[in-house]
């Protein structure tokens, strides 16, 4: 559980911290690729682009081979969950693309939804 957490601070802060368009400093858009065969070009929905990453951010979380603690397993259904809600916050303070950990209607990030 701790690991997968620290996995989405990391990739979340990574993020923030570069202020790229990617979708993440770490992984940069790899998960869009994986999804479609092609690069996004910018045109791509917010919450779309959200989606496809967090999908692939969890289907390798369970492919690593840990031990399936009922803990770890509990914590990627909630990641999960928070997936099909498709509820993401959205940065209103930057033009650019930049994460945001709670927006203005008071919508937590994944990471937020995980603590």
């Amino acid at each position: 559980m701790l690991k997968a957490l620290f996995l989405l601070v990391l990739l979340y802060l990574s993020f923030f911290l570069k202020g790229q368009s990617q979708i993440n400093s770490i992984i940069g858009d790899s998960s869009w690729y994986y999804y479609s065969g092609s690069w996004p070009n910018g045109d791509e929905d917010e919450n779309q682009r959200i989606t496809v990453h967090l999908k692939y951010v969890l289907k390798r979380l369970k492919s690593k081979n840990n031990p399936a603690s009922s803990n770890r397993q509990r914590i990627l259904s909630i990641l999960e969950e928070y997936i099909k809600q498709q509820k993401f916050p959205k940065n209103t303070q930057y033009t650019e693309r930049r994460p945001c950990f709670i927006d203005d209607n008071g919508t937590i990030c994944a990471v937020g939804y995980l603590i």
